[in-house]
């Protein structure tokens, strides 16, 4: 299997600063052929805000697939929110530690992950957070995308595989194209999930925590000092 060499001035900070909104970058790396052997490739993200000192960054591909909760209701007794969710901890412990090195993790900044509200529902988001990895809400989403096609994203060979792996290889999804990936905020009642679909609108009513046919899109804020 011959691997893309990416040169190194593309993974500098200098580069990095140097883009814009738009762009895509170099950061980090995850298994993404699901070939095992040959190690992990380089994640390209897409540049989705530029300030001072810092970029917010989502991968371009979806990565992995993962289900957002287990159940409908969280250790408290209390209907799972992104504050309280399995993917949340995923995304902040296994991806982080997994994508990046030890350089890296020190650029990955600590933000405060807003609850937004569903614009289009009166479901109860929960409380702002504190993440290094998260899922864009759906105010982020609208925000940060010019139209549906701008948020279609396809999936990794390696994602395909975990969704075939999550609900059997049943013959309706063949890997091509684009997939639908999670976004944080509650659907149209407290015990469901928005998502981007596969043809990159918002669906805004979402699906049930335990769904398994949704992807994984990490979202970061970077520094650029």
């Amino acid at each position: 299997v011959v691997k893309f060499v990416v040169p190194a001035v593309m993974k500098s900070n200098a580069f990095i600063k140097s883009r814009g909104v738009g762009d895509t970058i170099v950061f980090g790396s995850y298994e993404k052929d699901n070939v095992a052997f040959n190690g992990k490739e380089d994640l390209e993200w897409v540049i989705l805000d530029k300030q001072d000192d810092k970029m917010l960054i989502m991968t371009k591909e979806c990565v992995d697939a993962q289900i957002y909760n287990s159940t409908k209701f969280g250790t408290d007794g209390e209907f799972v929110n992104w504050g309280t969710c399995e993917l949340r901890p995923w995304l902040n412990d296994t991806f982080f530690n997994d994508a990046f090195s030890a350089k890296e993790k020190v650029k990955v900044l600590t933000s405060t992950v807003s609850a937004d509200v569903n614009t289009k529902h009166e479901s109860k988001p929960g409380a702002d957070t504190e993440d290094k990895v998260f899922c864009l809400s759906v105010t982020e989403a609208e925000k940060y995308f010019t139209d549906d096609e701008a948020r279609m994203a396809a999936p990794s060979m390696y994602c395909t595989s975990c969704l075939l792996d999550l609900y059997g290889d049943d013959g309706s999804y063949d890997g091509g194209g684009s997939t639908a990936w999670f976004l944080r905020t509650p659907g149209t009642d407290d015990y469901s999930i928005t998502y981007v679909t596969q043809d990159g609108e918002i669906d805004y009513e979402g699906q049930r925590h335990d769904y398994k046919k949704i992807t994984v899109r990490p979202a970061v804020w970077i520094s650029i000092k």
